[in-house]
Formats: structure tokens, sequence, C-alpha cells
């Protein structure tokens, strides 16, 4: 039973903003572990003293992200906006990963191509830049390459915004099948 003389500890909710250098972008799995192990820091400080911390919410936010949006659903954040194409039926059929990579590039397909598949493919790329913060990979061919085969045959069943991202970026760090 709590003695009514003393009085219960201070508690605070903090929005805090941060940095992880040492954080893997494309294996964002491993986020648990260290929201995990930086949680247990706070609570093991030796500066403070600080108890029963709890995360209740994560999301990681790009370098350009604004605050004020976020907490207002302003901009990317607002509900409203979510990402669809008209007249895309699911399951969203296969693409050839070089007809995704010009129709990305250059806004152009080869005749016969599935145009809506294409365009629903490009803008699961586009979600995974702007929401997900997908780490730039268009500079580097090898991963270009190995982003358009991944994009191309991923199972989309639903509207880009939907999509597991995570589950996405770790195929890309999974060894290339011959």
């Amino acid at each position: 039973m709590d003695d009514p003389d003393v009085p219960k500890p201070v508690r605070f909710r903090a929005i805090i903003e941060m940095s992880f250098p040492d954080a893997d972008p494309w294996d964002p799995a491993d986020y648990g572990d260290l929201i995990e192990r930086w949680r247990r820091s706070l609570e093991n400080s030796t500066l403070f003293n600080c108890k029963e911390v709890s995360i209740r919410q994560i999301s990681t936010i790009g370098s350009i992200d604004d605050y004020e949006d976020w907490r207002f659903g302003r901009g990317r954040y607002d509900a409203t906006s979510r990402a669809t194409i008209k007249g895309v039926t699911y399951p969203v059929p296969s693409v050839s990963p070089l007809d995704l990579a010009r129709f990305c590039d250059e806004h152009t397909c080869q005749p016969g191509a599935d145009s809506e598949a294409l365009a629903a493919r490009a803008l699961f790329l586009q979600v995974l830049r702007e929401k997900y913060r997908l780490p730039d990979w268009q500079d580097d061919k090898e991963m270009a390459t190995r982003v358009y085969e991944q994009a191309a045959i991923l199972t989309i069943e639903r509207p880009p915004n939907e999509i597991d991202a995570a589950l996405f970026m770790r195929s890309l760090k999974a060894p290339k099948q011959e």
C-alpha cells in the first residue's frame, strides 16, 4: 500500500529526436534491439536516477522532417494524402527489373509493358524513399540493380503505404540467389 505522506515520483512524457550513427539503414530489424539498449542505458545511467522507462512509439524520420508537420498531421503526415493509384488491381503483377528501372528513371516503358504495374511499383519505391527514408541507392549501380530486381518481383497485395518496408529492405541485404 502506498504511503500517502511519500510523494510519487515525477513522471515525464518526452518527444525526442535523435540520431544513431551506428544504425544500419538497410536493416530496420535491428532497430528494436538498438532502442531497447538505449532504454536500458537511460535506466542504468549514473548521471541521473531514471526508472520505469517505457518507449511507447518509435518512428524513423529523415533529416528534413518537420516536427510541427508530424505533430499536426500536415504534409507527408496527412492521412488524407495516402499513396494510391486509381485503376491498379491487386495483387500487382511482377514486371521486368529493366522496365522498372527505365520507368523510374525516364518515365517511359517498352511497348506491351504493364504500365499500371510499373506505376504501382515505382510508387512503392517513391514511398520507401520519402516515408521510410530508404537510403540513397541510385548512385550505387550494384545496389540499384538489387533494388529494381526486388521491387519488380515483390508481392504487392495492397497500396504501397501499407507494405512492410522493413521486409523489403531486409531482402536487399539477403545474399543474391543464383
